[in-house]
């Protein structure tokens, strides 16, 4: 019976395995904190993404390497939310602690059969404990090495998300001027589509056989122009939170009531 058991157990390990992929479990995703300094409590309210704002451009893939999957999607929004949450500098609660509120905009994914690469737009703002807003910007992030899968992109891409945000915050925070934008992101929309080829190439295999194949070289743009934004978020409409008063303009003073020549009638009482 000993014997009988371990002849089976190769072919139940290999059936438990293709029955974990037919069900499509995955392996669970490691969470990854950054080292970031802080001397301020912060938290961070969930992230959003506006609608329509995952694109893909897939040139000269087949439908199976381009499928909306590699899309960005809310999976990577939960993990760019949990990397924000792992890297807080300092924990505090609701009453004394700074409060990170994110948005992405646009983010695109580009592949080819030799590029894979992210480009997003993304705002954010900062309220102090009594929930008042006191700073908000919006960036562009590009990772900086593509071609490495777009799993590692979108990875690099939260990374330096992660890093600006929370070094940003602890500026503002501590009333310090901001620092120079940490590595990968980008202060303007041209700047960061500089980073990502405009033109994008594949080879296509038309016949393949066993010792020659042919095949056409395709090509298509990049499309980075579908993540430039000229418009900004109202973060006080957003958050609901009262706007500045404006202050009052100065009232002038009184003018002096210039003598009355002689014989002038008297001025009435109001």
């Amino acid at each position: 019976m000993h014997a009988l058991t371990k002849a089976w157990l190769p072919a139940v390990i290999l059936y438990a395995l293709l029955a974990c992929i037919a069900c499509g479990c995955r392996a669970r995703v490691r969470s990854v904190t950054l080292d970031i300094p802080g001397t301020h409590p912060v938290r961070v309210a969930p992230i959003d993404m506006e609608p329509n704002a995952s694109q893909l451009t897939a040139v000269g893939e087949s439908p199976k390497r381009g499928r909306p999957s590699w899309r960005y999607g809310y999976k990577d929004l939960y993990l760019l939310e949990n990397m924000l949450r792992e890297s807080i500098p300092i924990r505090g609660g609701a009453r004394t602690s700074f409060q990170i509120h994110l948005v992405i905009r646009h983010v695109l994914v580009a592949t080819s059969s030799s590029y894979d690469g992210v480009i997003a737009c993304v705002a954010w703002a900062l309220t102090d404990p009594d929930g008042e807003l006191i700073f908000d910007e919006q960036f562009y992030v590009v990772p900086s090495m593509p071609s490495r899968g777009l799993e590692a992109m979108k990875n690099q891409m939260h990374a330096a998300i992660t890093k600006r945000v929370h070094q940003t915050a602890q500026d503002v925070a501590s009333g310090l001027p901001l620092g120079p934008a940490s590595h990968d992101t980008y202060d303007d929309f041209e700047s960061a589509a500089s980073q990502v080829p405009p033109w994008l190439t594949s080879y296509v295999s038309i016949w393949e056989g066993p010792i020659l194949s042919i095949g056409r070289t395709v090509g298509g743009p990049s499309q980075t122009h579908l993540v430039r934004q000229g418009n900004y978020i109202d973060w006080y409409l957003r958050l609901g939170v009262p706007r500045p008063t404006e202050p009052r303009a100065p009232e002038e003073p009184p003018q002096p009531t210039a003598p009355r020549p002689p014989g002038y009638p008297p001025a009435r009482r109001p």
